[in-house]
């Protein structure tokens, strides 16, 4: 196996595992805050937390079956 394989092989594994998980859930929440910042700052209504998690549940979803 060259060097190539190996590191694709690592990454996918990586990919799989719940390290990867934790992050990819701790960056979906960064962004949703952020883009809800964004939002308050050009004027947008405030919504509850939940409202927001709920709005966002969809694309973990999607994210989660595209892996």
């Amino acid at each position: 196996m060259n060097e190539k394989e190996k590191y694709d092989l690592a990454f996918e594994q990586f990919l799989e595992g719940r390290t990867y998980e934790a992050a990819e859930a701790l960056l979906f929440s960064v962004a949703a805050k952020a883009f809800e910042a964004g939002w308050l700052a050009a004027g947008g209504q405030s919504l509850s937390h939940s409202k927001t998690e709920d709005k966002y549940a969809f694309l973990r979803q999607l994210i989660r079956h595209n892996k």
